[in-house]
C-alpha cells in the first residue's frame, strides 16, 4: 500500500488545532481593576520644622493624616475621587490657610508642590488668625524643587 493521503483540509484543521492548543498554556487573564483611589503628595518647607502632621478633608470632614518625613515630604494614598482640602499642622509653626480643591482622581497623584511654614512669632497663640499678626503669613506653592 503506498502513503496514505489526506485531504488537504484535514491537514489545515490539524495545524489549527495544534496552534491553538500550544497557546493554551501561556493564556494570562489580567484580573486586575481600575484602581479606585488616587494619592496626594507633597513636601514642606523648611524641612528642620518636626512632627509635622498633614491632614485632608472632604467636605468639612476629616478623612486622613500622614506624618512629614525627614526630608519634609508626606504622602496620602488610599484616598477616594473626590475634591479635598488640605492642612498643616506643626507647633510653633502654621500655614495661611488650608490648600482648598485638590481633585483627586483614580489611579492618580496629585502633587500639591511646596508648602511654606511661617514661625509664630513669640507671645502669639497658634489659634490666632493670621492678619492679627505683626508678620505677613502665607502660603507658598511653587512647582518643582528648591
Amino acid at each position: 500500500m503506498e502513503g496514505a493521503k489526506f485531504p488537504l483540509w484535514s491537514l489545515f484543521t490539524m495545524l489549527v488545532a495544534l496552534v491553538f492548543l500550544s497557546g493554551c498554556g501561556d493564556v494570562q487573564v489580567d484580573t486586575k481593576t481600575k484602581p479606585e483611589t488616587g494619592t496626594i503628595k507633597g513636601f514642606i518647607s523648611p524641612v528642620t520644622v518636626k512632627d509635622v502632621v498633614v491632614k485632608v478633608y472632604r467636605d468639612g470632614i476629616f478623612i486622613a493624616s500622614a506624618k512629614v518625613n525627614d526630608t519634609g515630604r508626606y504622602t496620602l494614598e488610599g484616598l477616594p475621587e473626590g475634591e479635598y482640602d488640605l492642612s498643616i499642622v506643626a507647633e510653633g509653626y502654621l500655614m495661611d490657610s488650608p490648600i482648598r480643591g485638590i481633585r483627586v482622581r483614580a489611579g492618580q497623584t496629585i502633587d500639591v508642590g511646596r508648602t511654606a511654614l511661617a514661625l509664630i512669632p513669640p507671645g502669639r497663640q497658634s489659634d490666632q488668625r493670621p492678619q492679627d499678626a505683626d508678620v505677613d503669613v502665607f502660603v507658598l506653592r511653587v512647582d518643582g524643587m528648591f
